[in-house]
């Protein structure tokens, strides 16, 4: 059986909060939560995601954009 291995899932640590905040403004505040939530968890719903999707291992990536506002 080949196992799967998930190539730049990403993630936010808490010092990112800040910067991160301001690029979901025009979010539904549900979806933000979730987002928050799932980006912010290394335990049971990021290995729960994994196991349904049947991955083995996963690189974590950290990364953000912030929108440009013209």
């Amino acid at each position: 059986m080949v196992k799967k291995i998930a190539l730049e899932e990403h993630f936010l640590c808490p010092d990112f909060n800040e910067y991160w905040n301001p690029t979901t403004v025009d979010l539904p505040v549900a979806r933000r939560d979730n987002a928050l939530a799932r980006l912010s968890d290394f335990d049971e719903l990021r290995l729960a995601a994994m196991d349904e999707a049947g991955i083995a291992r996963a690189v974590l990536g950290l990364g953000s954009r912030r929108a440009s506002r013209a």
